[in-house]
């Protein structure tokens, strides 16, 4: 039975990628609503109460919505946290009236419409619309007859989209994010009355786009003639800033990028849009607060416009400029890292797409951060011939790349490239958030500690003074800095002249890496 529903659940996310053609044909519509689903329901799991798990589905929704689909979705959870006051104490349906699911539903078309800068009819919006406008006629009912009711609304309201989007009608298909949203609200009615929702009648392009994808031809910019490329870059980043900067940092994305989508609640701005290069809302990221999670993607990359790489290598990374140093090296790129570690599903899929159908071909992987080496070597488990390079942080992981050999045989390179690994010295220059006493050095909020090989060194000017001792002793060549989202072109400068003055004939270069987790990364060789 299990089994059986997590099969449903891959097949409907494989057909909501591939109806997937606006706001651009990239395919992952489903990916995205179904990771936003799954931090919105990993944070509500251990509530107490309706309103806390509420509560808590908003903020991992928030935390972890991806795309327009996701961030949109993310409003439906913000407004039944929102709603959830007033309800009233008993949750058996007796006790629950059809007003406070209709409330939650009209709020929901508030904040979504809200959130976007520029609203398309045709799309997630026009059926949160339509059920809005249901909701609010006919608040008499039980809440499962009510939503009953909002089933056959939305599916007419999907039904419509490809006569309010010419872009949908000219691929054939309905919207991909409204069909979501459809399938999440009979997931629902499942839950809440305890048996199946009603058939769906016929809707444009699906049975077209499960064949497709049956006969693994589903990618979604098939099926526009047009689609030839410069999309540019997927960008969506949280950060800690007050809801009063929401207004100028939707107007400040629309003037640089399309697609633009932004949401705030408890102290929290989401940001998300289509830009030709992500440094620029990287950049207003940073002038409003901490960055909390970053999400760049190259969307003519996943629309396969453009090459991923030319080796067969797959590297963990985050941060836009890291992402470009493994592309520009020959790799393909999954994001992760601290605090967003990828699954094993995501690994396999990634390293699946570069292997061939040649008996010998090998695809090595390459982690980046211990805390992935786990989920990559279980990847591997599954796939013998997905080779685990151990590398645990981006120095280990670019020296293997270099290290790989063309025409050599996998264990050849496997060898290679892990003892690439073992000859690379890693720093790293991390903002503290708490007050900590690591090896007897007393740490407090905000001191910049200077970690060497994941020990920590020192604090501030003392770190660095003590980080440039240690690499006296050492007999290194080249350094190159790798400045993050917290650092800065200017700081990696100064950081350049100090480590090139006190350690004369050693090469030092810096790179933008815009990684949200270290000011400074620092790989020595």
């Amino acid at each position: 039975m299990v089994e059986s529903g997590r099969r449903c659940v891959a097949d409907e996310l494989a057909v909501i990628n591939g109806l997937n053609v606006f706001p651009v044909p990239d395919g992952d519509t489903g990916t995205n609503m179904l990771a936003t689903l799954d931090e919105a329901l990993a944070e509500a799991r251990e509530a107490s109460s309706p309103a806390e798990a509420a509560r808590g589905l908003a903020a991992g929704a928030m935390m972890g919505s991806r795309g327009n689909s996701g961030v949109i979705l993310a409003q439906v959870f913000q407004a039944l946290s929102e709603t959830v006051d007033r309800w009233p104490d008993e949750t058996a349906e007796a006790g629950l009236q059809a007003n406070h699911l209709a409330a939650t539903v009209i709020r929901a078309r508030e904040l979504a419409y809200g959130a976007v800068s520029n609203p398309i009819e045709g799309t997630m919006l026009s059926v949160l619309s339509a059920l809005a406008q249901a909701a609010a006629q006919d608040a008499s009912v039980a809440p499962s007859a009510l939503l009953g009711q909002l089933l056959g609304v939305a599916e007419a309201a999907v039904a419509r989209t490809p006569e309010q989007l010419p872009i949908l009608a000219e691929a054939g298909v309905i919207d991909s994010g409204g069909y979501g949203l459809l399938q999440m609200l009979r997931g629902w009615y499942v839950s809440l009355r305890g048996q199946a929702a009603p058939r769906l009648g016929p809707l444009l392009g699906i049975e077209r786009v499960r064949e497709l994808t049956a006969a693994g031809q589903g990618r979604p910019a098939e099926l526009l003639p047009h689609a030839t490329g410069g999309y540019g870059y997927c960008v969506t980043l949280l950060v800690e800033a007050d809801a009063e900067h929401e207004p100028a940092v939707r107007q400040r994305l629309s003037d640089v990028g399309s697609s633009v989508l932004v949401s705030a609640a408890a102290g929290r701005i989401k940001l998300h849009a289509h830009v030709p290069d992500p440094r620029v809302v990287e950049k207003l990221a940073a002038q409003l607060g901490s960055l909390l999670s970053s999400e760049i993607s190259n969307i003519d990359e996943q629309m396969g416009l453009v090459p991923a790489g030319s080796l067969p290598i797959v590297a963990v990374t985050l941060g836009a400029g890291l992402e470009r140093v493994f592309r520009g090296l020959g790799a393909a790129v999954v994001q992760g890292g601290p605090g967003r570690n990828p699954s094993t599903r995501d690994l396999a899929t990634a390293a699946r797409d570069r292997l061939t159908d040649a008996d010998d071909a090998a695809i090595f992987l390459l982690p980046n951060n211990g805390n992935v080496l786990a989920a990559a070597r279980q990847a591997a488990a599954a796939e013998p011939r997905l080779l685990v390079v151990p590398a645990t942080n981006v120095a280990q992981g670019v020296a293997a790349v270099l290290a790989y050999e063309a025409g050599a045989t996998s264990d050849s390179n496997l060898k290679r490239m892990t003892g690439a690994c073992g000859a690379v010295t890693y720093v790293e220059l991390v903002e503290a958030v708490r007050s900590a006493r690591i090896g007897g050095v007393p740490v407090e909020p905000g001191d910049v500690m200077v970690m060497l090989d994941g020990s920590l060194v020192g604090v501030g000017e003392a770190g660095l003074s003590a980080l440039i001792e240690r690499l006296r002793a050492g007999s290194f060549e080249l350094v190159t800095i790798y400045w993050g989202s917290g650092g800065s072109r200017e700081g990696a400068a100064e950081l350049r002249a100090r480590l090139a003055g006190a350690l004369p004939g050693l090469e030092v270069e810096a790179v933008e890496g815009n990684q949200p987790y270290a000011r400074y990364l620092l790989s020595l060789e």
